[in-house]
């Protein structure tokens, strides 16, 4: 008797309906690539997107994403988009299952293609993202995000060498893929807006569990765009002695506190500062640490 196959998949989304496809979505097929950029986001599984985060800006109405198969095996990918709540504690929390689209959703503004695509191992695919923002919105600014998740797939089971296997003896084989999820924000400004950001307070808090502290900072969107920067931490001569990445008060919120650990022993911070990317540090914002 033969083995039987049963197939299986683990938490696998829903996919979302299908946007009109417009005619500024069309998209090439998967291609070759030489390396994955160094700036890509790649946890695990080979699969690898950049950028990390995707902004478009007032009369900017394309943006690309690129899904990178760095892996050893053919997968199929799917693109979907999700709203997920800012926390002002830091990362994102889904909504409450059948909740309407929020007032900051960016999706019902954007279309993007493709929504599932197929890579072999080396090869890479554009995702094409277009706003279809209306030209008079307020100053403002929107945000999802794009999930893109690797379909598991259950592996063929081989045939039995030995036909004289008897019914009493069957076996049974289930050999099932993992899934692999990178999601990313989309944020979509509109108007004429401002960028702001202040600091309102910063404490040294000590951490129960271990040796080492860590800064409380405390930050204010006072714009209508959100600035997306680092905030470091500097002892009294100067020297940084922490460093956090990729802080931003998304909207809705108009207040975040972050947590900058302290990396050097026995420093004792006294000043903080919130200043743009690393490519075109610009101050933000500084305070002293209470």
């Amino acid at each position: 008797m033969k083995p039987m196959l049963i197939a299986a998949s683990l938490g696998l989304m829903a996919a979302t309906p299908a946007f009109g496809q417009a005619n500024d979505l069309a998209v090439e097929g998967p291609s070759r690539f030489d390396a994955v950029p160094t700036e890509a986001v790649s946890p695990f599984g080979g699969l690898s997107l950049t950028p990390t985060r995707l902004v478009l800006e007032p009369g900017d109405s394309r943006g690309e994403v690129t899904l990178y198969n760095s892996g050893g095996e053919t997968v199929t990918y799917r693109v979907e988009d999700v709203e997920l709540e800012a926390l002002s504690q830091g990362g994102y929390a889904p909504l409450e299952e059948g909740a309407d689209a929020p007032d900051w959703s960016a999706s019902r503004y954007l279309r993007y293609a493709p929504r599932q695509v197929t890579l072999g191992p080396g090869e890479r695919q554009v995702v094409r993202v277009i706003s279809r923002a209306p030209r008079d919105l307020e100053a403002g600014e929107f945000r999802s995000h794009l999930r893109f998740s690797s379909i598991p797939t259950v592996a063929p089971v081989d045939e039995l060498e030995d036909e004289t296997t008897t019914e009493e003896s069957t076996s049974v084989e289930v050999r099932v893929g993992l899934e692999y999820r990178i999601t990313i924000p989309v944020i979509l400004r509109t108007g004429e807006g401002v960028m702001g950001t202040e600091i309102q307070s910063a404490r040294v808090e000590a951490q129960p569990d271990s040796d080492g502290t860590r800064v409380l900072v405390t930050l204010n969107r006072t714009g209508d765009w959100a600035d997306h920067g680092v905030v470091r931490v500097y002892d009294a001569a100067g020297e940084e002695i922490g460093l956090l990445r990729g802080v931003s008060v998304l909207a809705p919120l108009q207040t975040r506190i972050v947590s900058v650990p302290v990396t050097v022993t026995g420093a004792v911070p006294a000043r903080v500062v919130f200043e743009t990317d690393e490519n075109n540090a610009e101050l933000i914002a500084a305070a002293d640490i209470g």
